[in-house]
Order: structure tokens, then sequence, then C-alpha cells
């Protein structure tokens, strides 16, 4: 995971008014008195609407993923016609669809060099036209196989409970919760926004890109449906896509292997909306920061080792993964047992979506499918090749350009830090809470189902791949992976194994229920509420403390709402990839919001590569950090001479330069045209314009 960034500002405090000669604007903001407003600075289309309070946002973000888990499920319609999977299934493959329509997307934008998704207009197009279409496609063919109303009933029952929990965020927060990663993505995803082809560093130059894209590419035409147009107000509607995706994809999945309604929506809550006994210890709605916090490993905000926790806004790369992975299972599995080839290509396409998304949930679900080929199947070479060959083709994707860099480059650098402590095995325990035991008599109960028919194996086979890579991985950790020390961090495996325990333990539920109906409906509906409770409690917990949480940068609300500020005065709308010049108590919001790539970027407190970049040979053709750390500070403090300046600009192509307010009376600056706003620490900066807004270009 990647780790938070610096402060924003290590004082608080606003600049004097009298500090420097101020002019009201029309809209109420401030800039230099005496230099026009030429026309395309920092000016904001009025035509774009904005986000107006959380719960407006809410509903809007509703519509939004409803739209969209439509044209997922049309789309897995169309691809799976002629096979016999009912509306559940389909439903439960929704969420691949749509990533899998974000992908073909994706291409046309690497395709067309960042022409696809930068442009606003194109992307509702390619939502809206495939949607029309797959929608007459549907009236005109025949009926796909209907659930029974009792199944359906109970699959809409969950995936409800699942969005009370964990979507309810969307409604109280705008946007959604966020920390340095949810800043880093989102800065990414805004980068596709800008034109470019791919995600690529904070810093400018000629860098290629390094970090699976799948998930900024969802964000970008997220965003371009959404009012606004920012990655951020994607968040919400990715919120409710993959909670619901995750929920349905563990009750087809548990219906598969538990075979009965109780057990399928056991499967579903364990999996999505389960926790600890640490509700019993939280007296007030609090959440843990730290692994070994007062509730003993459950409640964690941060690296929790419950995957249901995973789901607390907002969604990140990993979150998408794992509500992805039941599907491709359940592909997996129907591909097995009916030998049909068309639903096992299908389970390989997810897979390498995984790959294009995270590394830790495709190598869980390649070792399973790897397994079950052997294992779980006579027809083992055609089984392996139909899964496999489609998973590494779609990972090849984004694989096969990093590999070439990563020989011209020099390979990788570790860039995350060591550090995380590991949760104990008292902790573990305590917060998957009746999971476990449960999951413990599924086990006993599924071994003899498990002999007698052999796709009935694959569960197993999940559940050992992911132990096998808890083992691998903390054994890794101990002896040190160098530049990939990132992907052996035990607590990104704990969670896929905890998922993987969410079939059995919906197993051990239903046997249960069933033993206890035995002494009467009271006793069997005694035992079911009872864990019921012990399940959603701390979720519950969970979700009240996110809700009630601020946003911790309330500049960011406001820029979102439409307020002008520092943060729209440098980007009025997506869709322009400047470069810029910033003071390093603002340089990580503004890439946050803007994508825009800067000539000083400062990550982490590093003695080299603080913007973190992942090749190891970059500096031999880019500027090291010495060079620009003083390269920035001569740009945004208008020092020396004006010649110096304007070469130094024109090296890294400077397109917009942020400064302190007191600056202002540079001869550098005076000359330019310039605004004055309120920046994130409560100070004023004047932002430069070295060249119009319009004219920036990728």
């Amino acid at each position: 995971m990647l780790e938070p960034p610096h402060a924003l500002a290590s004082e608080r405090g606003r600049m004097p008014p009298a500090a420097v000669p101020q002019a009201r604007t029309a809209s109420g903001g401030v800039r230099g008195r005496g230099r026009p407003r030429h026309a395309g600075l920092g000016e904001r289309d009025e035509s774009v609407s904005v986000m107006g309070s959380p719960p407006e946002a809410g509903l809007v973000s509703l519509a939004i993923a409803g739209g969209l888990f439509v044209l997922g499920y049309l789309l897995a319609s169309l691809v799976l016609h002629g096979a016999r999977f009912d509306g559940i299934d389909r439903a439960a493959l929704a969420l691949p669809g749509f990533v899998v329509w974000a992908l073909v997307v994706m291409l046309a934008h690497i395709a067309s060099g960042g022409a696809v998704l930068s442009h606003r207009w194109v992307t509702v197009g390619a939502v809206i036209a495939p949607g029309l279409g797959l929608a007459a496609w549907r009236l005109r063919s025949s009926s796909p196989l209907r659930a029974p109303m009792r199944w359906r009933l109970a699959a809409i029952a969950t995936v409800v409970a699942a969005l009370a929990v964990w979507g309810s965020c969307v409604f109280f927060t705008y946007p959604l919760a966020h920390n340095g990663d949810t800043m880093s993505h989102m800065g990414w995803a805004t980068q596709l926004l800008d034109g470019a082809s791919v995600p690529t560093a904070m810093i400018t130059g000629a860098i290629p890109n390094y970090y699976p894209w799948m998930y900024h590419a969802t964000v970008a035409l997220i965003a371009d449906l959404m009012p606004g147009g920012r990655a951020y107000s994607a968040l919400g509607p990715l919120q409710l896509l993959t909670v619901a995706g995750m929920a349905l994809g563990l009750f087809a999945l548990g219906r598969r292997v538990v075979s009965t309604r109780a057990g399928a929506v056991a499967t579903a809550l364990f999996g999505c909306v389960s926790g600890g006994f640490g509700f019993l210890l939280d007296r007030g709605f609090e959440l843990a920061k730290a692994s070994r916090g007062r509730f003993f490993g459950d409640l964690l905000v941060t690296r929790p080792y419950n995957i249901s926790f995973d789901n607390l806004p907002s969604p990140q790369p990993r979150d998408l993964t794992f509500a992805l992975l039941p599907a491709a299972i359940l592909l997996l599995i129907a591909g097995i047992r009916r030998d049909d080839r068309k639903l096992l290509i299908g389970s390989g396409v997810v897979i390498g979506l995984l790959g294009l998304t995270g590394l830790e949930a495709f190598v869980v679900a390649g070792a399973t499918a790897i397994l079950a080929a052997l294992l779980a199947t006579p027809h083992r070479l055609r089984t392996l090749a139909n899964v496999i060959v489609p998973a590494v083709l779609v990972y090849l994707l984004w694989l096969g350009p990093v590999a070439y860099n990563y020989v011209r480059l020099g390979g990788f650098v570790n860039t995350t830090k060591v550090g995380n402590e590991a949760l104990s095995a008292a902790d573990i325990l305590f917060s998957w809470g009746v999971v476990t035991p449960l999951a413990a008599l599924g086990a006993w109960v599924l071994v003899p189902r498990s002999r007698r028919r052999a796709y009935r194996r694959v569960p197993w086979l999940l559940l050992a791949a992911s132990g096998m890579l808890v083992i691998v991985s903390d054994l890794a950790f101990r002896s040190g992976l160098g530049a990939f020390s990132a992907a052996g961090k035990p607590h990104r495996y704990w969670p896929l194994f905890f998922l993987a325990l969410a079939p059995f333990a919906g197993t051990g539920f239903a046997a249960l229920r069933r033993a206890c109906a035995r002494h009467g409906r009271i006793a069997g509906a005694a035992a079911s509420s009872v864990i019921l409770v012990a399940t959603l409690g701390s979720p519950v917990v969970a979700a009240v403390a996110a809700d009630r949480g601020p946003s911790s940068t309330p500049v960011l609300t406001q820029a979102l709402e439409g307020t002008d500020g520092l943060l729209n005065d440098i980007a009025p709308r997506p869709g322009r990839a400047c470069r810029i010049a910033v003071p390093r108590v603002d340089d990580f919001l503004v890439f946050s919001y803007t994508g825009y790539k800067q000539v000083f970027f400062a990550w982490a407190r590093l003695h080299h590569n603080r913007a973190r970049v992942r090749w190891r040979d970059i500096y031999s053709s880019v500027p090291d950090d010495r060079i620009r750390m003083r390269a920035n500070r001569i740009l945004t403090r208008g020092v020396g001479p004006p010649k110096r300046w304007r070469r130094i600009a024109r090296r890294y192509g400077v397109d917009v330069v942020v400064a302190p307010v007191t600056r202002l009376r540079s001869p550098i600056f005076r000359r330019l045209p310039h605004e004055v706003a309120l920046g994130p620490d409560g100070r004023s900066y004047v932002v430069v314009y070295r060249r119009p807004w319009s004219d920036c270009s990728a």
C-alpha cells in the first residue's frame, strides 16, 4: 500500500490582508491590482455543473452506479448468451462486465493518444451507445433463465444490507474520506482525464508508467459521467459498485457451494459485511488506525486482516480486485462443472482484469486456476489453456510495456516503507469473529461433498492458494524482497485468506441453522439472530464512525462544490495537461486535484527520489531532486534575473506557478497575469499564468 503523504502544512494561519495590494473579483476571489484577467486564464466553464450537498452527491452516485450496473449486466448477458446462467449469476457478473467495457474504452484511449477519456462527450457516448444497443438486443432476444423468486429476493436483501452498511457513506461525505493512497490514485486518474495515455509520474519528464492502470481507467470513465467531471466525484459510484458487486459475487458463489438460500446469504455477509468482537469494546463509534489498537485487530481503518473492512471508504485498487475475485471463481467452478470453454475463458479474462488492477488477487486467482486445472478436472491441459492463456494476454496489456521499460531503465527501486507490525494470531482470530469456528464446521461438512464431485474442490483450492501465499509472503517479507518488498507484506494476503473462508463459513452457518431448527423454529431463529448480531456489530460501528468523520481537507470539498479558490484557479476543469511549480506545502493536494506534473514533488522524506518513481535509472534522463528543488525554489519565489527564470520555466515546460502571496511584488510575477487565492493551509497564494490555461498541452 502507498504511504500517506507529508502534512500539508507545518503551520496554520492566514497572511494579513495588508501583505499585498488586493482587489476583489466579481466572483469574490482576489487578484493582483492592475493585472487584467486574460481570456482563458483559469476561467472555469460555467456550463460545467458541480456537486452540491453530500445527499445530492449520494443520489447522483446511486443513479450513475445503477446505470453502470445495468450496462455490465447487459454485457455479461450478451457474452454468456446460450450459457445456463440465470439472472442472479448474470447480476454477479455485472461488475466484471462493466470493468471489461472500461478496459475497451481504455484501450481506445491509449490507441488515440489520450483523446477518449479526456473528452467527456466521447466517453458519455461510449457508455450510452452500447447501453442502448444492448438494451435493444435484450428486448429482441429470448428470455434468459430466471431464478426462483425466493432466491431473487434473498439476493436483493443481501445487496441492500451490504449497501446499507458500506454504501451509506456516499450520502454523508463528499468526497469520500481519503488518505495518501486515495490522493495519489485520484491524481493518476486525473492525468487520464487531462489527456495522458496512461498514468505517469508526479514530476515532469518522459517517465513511463509503472503502476497498473485499470483502476484509474475505471475512475476516469465514471468521472466523465459525473457533474464536474473530477476524479474525486467518481468515488461515490465506485463505492456502491464494488460493495454491490462483491456481495452479489459472494452470494452467487455461496449458492454454488452451499446450495441453500441461508448459506448463500451467509457467505455474502461473512465475506462482505462481517467483523470481529471489537464492537463489544467500542463505546464511542471509533476506528483503530494502527495494527495493534485497542480493538485487538478489529475495526481497523488501514491494513485490516478482515476483508470486510476494505469496504470502508474510499475504494482503492485492491478493493476493486477483492470485488472481482468472487466472479472469477464463480466462472471457474461453472466452467469446470459443465466443461464449458466460454465460461473458462471468461474466468481467465476476469483474472487478467485482476492483474491490470492489482497483484495480490491476481496471484491468488491464478494459483487457484492452475490448481483447479490439475486437480479438479480430467481435461487438465485444455482447462489450463482456456483459463491461463486469456488471463496472461489481458495482463500483458500492462505487463508488456512495463517489462520492456524494466529492462531499459535498470529495473525497480524500493519505494515503500518497510514496517507495519503484523497482527498476532490472537488478534486475527478476534478480528474474524464467528467466521473462523463456522468455517471449521463448514469444512467438516464439505469434505464428503468434495470427494463426490471434482468441481466442489475449487473452494478448497482457493483456500489452499491463499493460505500458501500467506505463508510465502511472510517468509519473503522476513528475508527481504528489495524493490518488490511491497508485494510481500502479509496484510495484503490475509484478507484474501479470509475471503476464501467465506463459503466454508456459509456452509457451517447453514448446517448449524438446520441443527438448531430440529429443536423448533424459535431455536433456529434465535441462533441465526445471535450470529447475525455478532457478524454485523463491528461493520455497523465502523460505518457510523466513517459517516460521522469530517472530510480531512475541507478546501477539497469546497473546490469540488465549485467554490473559488487555489485549486480551481489552477485547474478550472479537467482536460488540459499543464505543468506546474508549487511550493512544498501544497504539492500533494495540487497533484491529487489537477493531475499536473510538477517541477519538484516530495511524496516522502527521502534523501533521494522523493517523488518515489520506481525506475532505477530514470534520473539519468531527467533532472534529480537536487536540481529540481533549486529550480522549484527559483520558480515559486520569483528570484534572480528574469532571463534565468524564463529559461528554467522553458526547460521544465511550466505553464502555471504557485507562489506565496508575499512574492507578488517580484518583477517577474508582476509582469504576468495572476490571481490571488486561499490555499489549503489557510494562507494566500498567487497563481501566476505563464501561458494561457487553454494552451496547456499533454
